[in-house]
């Protein structure tokens, strides 16, 4: 076991699938590494193989200021260039395999040479969390807050990270069993940690290794041994005693613990989840993202079986109209654009758009097995109707390929149909620990449904007195599909001594079920500024409104926009898009009643800012229509 000293090289965009807008580069961090090494003698005092199974800590800290945002100053009431630090904090987690040869040289100098190779994979913790704040003008904030969090969660592109190492080892013989091996060593990175973005990690370690020799040398005397008087082994019970005594208070450095109850709500929903023809690139690029491939076999896949995920319902798009375009007679137009500034000429712009629809034409013949004949291609210099240049964001939405089928079905909406959904009347559990603290040097929090782990977190410190449990709907999920009555909470502590002690107790969830059905439309591509209901909004308007709204149905607009602009228009905004839904929709239904037709503005965005798509699906109107459930 040892510390780390962690060098991160990267090339991360500020903005994710844009590199315009400035990139991470290098940092710094300190992590640490511990595991089990095992060592067999090839050559007697000479060559050894080494294997190591490891638990490795590679955090990261990046920074890197930028100036080509807008902000509005309320002091000078107009947009000003602002300078932002963005920051992101890493928690990288690896298990390392690790197979070297460790050399000594000089048989009677104990030190040795190892030169190693590992394969590392980040499976055990691979979260992020980046921030961002306003440098100058000073004061400033964004969208309200002092720091603002752009976007957290886990990496989801990590790679096998593979590295050479070379180390220098000094063996110090404690006894006859045991060695102590202080040790340092640098490790080269071979590859890039991250799937499609460059990001080397070096490390240089410094620790030290215990070993205990299995077959240690034993000193073998041929001298007769002649007893000639029975030796008496007196009883020495306070010894005794006193081993017992300190096994018993050894036992108890946990006290008590307990977990609140937790209240789940189920509600049968029918979503209906919209597509957004575009698909986005990188500045300059005409390579299709990896997000849009589907890995899997096209016979295979099924719209039935996508995840309820807007977003990654989206990142289906390609496979959703090439499965539709397959099975009917209809035609498609690819639409190919850039932001107008990313080549230096219009015909080289106009060659880039070209490429860009390519890409996707070529996804669709090759994977999908479409007729070249019913593809065709348009390009342009930027969108018909473009997000505003005035932002950075804006450039990287106008870098896109648009669909545009002939026949509008095949871009009609994903619906699933009655699925249960789970609501909670928290999203925190706060988790009770009374324990020696000063006794326990590290833990583990685990939730088990009838003895299947369904949540684990290890935190490497000294045990506090409370922990907090954050619900995400993976989470909420598991509970909800569980045993309720079999619910435990456990705890699992490494005390100082090096032994493990735990203690269990139940976790009451009680779950109830909502006395209505909720039907679920959100309705997107209201273009970057734009209130106007386009046709293919209104054809989703028709089919709703007919299979989910009835004269006893309680009926919810809402309106929002992503959070590009400034607060107040926003909120605006979105009222005016949510005004235009519900006076379309008492065109068909005169007689309906709205139970609240408000706009939110860019308050509490459902999906990621940071990438074009995340705000496409920011700027919708949400209907949302609370059925009684008919009881026979």
């Amino acid at each position: 076991m040892g510390g780390n000293y962690v060098q991160n090289e990267t090339r991360l965009p500020v903005i994710q699938g844009d590199t315009c807008c400035g990139e991470f580069n290098n940092g710094n961090e300190i992590g640490f590494y511990t595991g089990l090494s095992f060592n067999y003698e090839l050559l007697y005092e000479f060559i050894s193989a080494d294997v190591r199974v490891l638990f490795d800590s590679r955090p990261a800290n990046l920074n890197v200021n930028t100036n080509n945002y807008q902000i509005y100053n309320p002091n000078s009431r107009d947009y000003e260039f602002a300078t932002i630090q963005n920051d992101i904090e890493a928690t990288l987690n690896y298990f390392v395999f690790d197979f070297g040869l460790k050399i000594r040289p000089v048989n009677t100098i104990p030190v040795a040479i190892r030169l190693g190779f590992d394969f590392s994979d980040a499976s055990i913790t691979k979260s992020f969390s980046q921030t961002r704040h306003i440098i100058e003008p000073s004061g400033l904030q964004l969208n309200g807050e002092t720091i603002e969090t752009v976007s957290e969660g886990d990496f989801n592109n990590l790679s096998v990270s593979q590295g050479l190492s070379g180390s220098l080892i000094a063996d110090i013989e404690l006894n006859e069993s045991i060695i102590l091996s202080p040790e340092l060593s640098y490790r080269y990175p071979i590859n890039s940690s991250m799937d499609d973005i460059d990001w080397m990690t070096t490390l240089i370690r410094a620790g030290a290794t215990i070993s205990v020799r299995l077959n240690p040398p034993q000193n073998l005397r041929n001298e007769e041994i002649i007893i000639d008087t029975i030796p008496v082994i007196e009883e020495n019970k306070s010894i005794t005693d006193n081993i017992k005594n300190d096994d018993e208070i050894d036992l108890n450095a946990i006290n008590s613990i307990n977990i609140e109850d937790l209240t789940i709500t189920e509600t049968i929903v029918t979503q209906t989840y919209p597509i957004l023809p575009y698909l986005f690139f990188d500045s300059s690029s005409s390579k299709l993202p990896n997000k849009y491939y589907y890995r899997g076999d096209t016979k295979n896949f099924s719209e039935e079986y996508l995840e309820k995920n807007s977003l990654k319902i989206y990142e289906r798009l390609l496979d959703i109209v090439g499965q539709r375009l397959k099975k009917s007679s209809g035609k498609l137009t690819i639409k190919g654009f850039t932001d107008g500034k990313e080549k230096p000429t219009y015909d080289e712009r106009k060659d880039l758009a070209f490429a860009r629809a390519s890409s996707v034409k070529n996804y669709l013949v090759t994977k999908w097995d479409i007729n070249q004949e019913d593809l065709k291609i348009e390009v342009s210099d930027i969108p018909n109707q473009p997000t505003s240049s005035n932002y950075i964001e804006g450039l990287a939405e106008n870098r896109r390929v648009e669909l545009s089928p002939d026949d509008i079905s095949l871009l009609k909406p994903i619906v699933h149909s009655q699925f249960m959904e789970f609501a909670t009347d928290k999203n925190r559990l706060k988790v009770n620990l009374d324990t020696k603290s000063n006794e326990i040097n590290d833990y583990t929090i685990i939730v088990k449904d009838d003895n299947k782990q369904i949540f684990n977190q290890s935190i490497q410190d000294k045990i506090t007195n409370e922990f907090t449990i954050y619900l995400n709907n993976e989470l909420i999920d598991k509970i909800a599909n569980s045993k309720i009555e079999k619910l435990e909470l456990e705890l699992l502590v490494t005390k100082n001594n090096g032994r493990i002690e735990s203690k269990t107790v139940p976790f009451k969830v009680i779950k109830e079920s909502n006395d209505f059905e909720l039907g679920r439309l959100n309705l997107i591509v209201f273009d970057f500024d734009k209130s106007v209901i386009s046709d293919a909004n209104r054809n989703m308007i028709d089919k709703f409104i007919v299979n989910n709204i009835s004269s006893k149905s309680n009926v919810d607009i809402i309106g929002s926009t992503d959070l590009l602009g400034e607060q107040l228009y926003n909120k605006e905004l979105s009222q005016q898009r949510a005004n235009n839904v519900a006076d379309y929709i008492s065109t068909l239904l005169p007689n309906i009643k709205y139970n609240k037709v408000i706009g939110v503005g860019s308050n509490n965005p459902k999906f990621d800012n940071s990438s074009p798509e995340g705000r496409f699906y920011c700027r919708t109107v949400l209907i949302e229509v609370k059925t009684p459930i008919k009881i026979d």
